[in-house]
Formats: structure tokens, C-alpha cells, sequence
């Protein structure tokens, strides 16, 4: 099969675009409202709470205490209990028919769509 240089040249740029487009951030927690997103994050961490036994004030703040590390979350008894929140938030999101259904840890836990969420600077890190 012949290609001739007008057919690489469309095929090429149509590979370059769905790559992008793959590529791109599609992180639910930036692409929904944030308000959605902000609702989304504090019902997961009440839902995660309420099943790993934890008492947080104000309910649903977990997830916030484990994404600013701000000394809030007690690691004494569980080491783990930030990534234990997160996967049970995942595990959540799984049980909803919404944009937050098919979350990942890695978006989950994504400073760059946390932060905005809490109205915190990026640069504050």
C-alpha cells in the first residue's frame, strides 16, 4: 500500500490529537463545577469515615487533614489511614451514577484539583 504524503501528513496529526486529547487532564474534580466536585469530596470522606470507625469535626474533613497533612488525621493507631480514606472513597465513587464515578487515586489525591477546591494557593505547597 502506497501512502502518499497528504495521507501521512492526516494520519499523523489525527495520532497527535488523540493522544492530546488522552493525555489531557480530565480529572473530574477540575473538569466538574466546583461546587459538584467540592460536594463529591466531603460526602466520599463522610461515607470513608462513617465505614473506618473515624470521628472527624466537622464530619467529611478527613479527606482534607490527609491532603494538607495539617496534623489533624491521628496516624498512631493506623499508619495507613489516609490511603485507607482515599480507597474507600474511591470504592464510593464506584457506588454513584455521577462525573466523580470513575475516579483514580492518583486524580483523587492530585494537589493541582484539591487545592482550588479549598480555595488554597498552589504556590503554597
Amino acid at each position: 500500500m502506497k501512502m502518499t504524503i497528504k495521507k501521512i501528513s492526516i494520519t499523523s496529526a489525527l495520532f497527535m490529537s488523540v493522544t492530546l486529547v488522552a493525555c489531557s487532564g480530565n480529572n473530574p474534580l477540575q473538569t466538574q463545577p466546583k461546587d459538584q466536585a467540592l460536594a463529591f469530596v466531603e460526602e466520599a470522606s463522610k461515607t470513608a469515615e462513617t465505614q473506618l470507625h473515624i470521628k472527624a469535626f466537622p464530619p467529611g474533613n478527613t479527606y482534607y487533614a490527609c491532603m494538607t497533612d495539617d496534623g489533624m488525621v491521628d496516624k498512631r493507631q493506623n499508619p495507613h489511614v489516609c490511603e485507607d480514606v482515599y480507597d474507600a472513597m474511591i470504592t464510593y465513587a464506584r457506588t454513584t451514577n455521577s462525573a466523580f464515578k470513575n475516579i483514580t487515586l492518583s486524580e483523587l489525591q492530585d494537589q493541582k484539583a484539591f487545592r482550588p477546591l479549598y480555595n488554597i494557593p498552589l504556590d503554597s505547597q
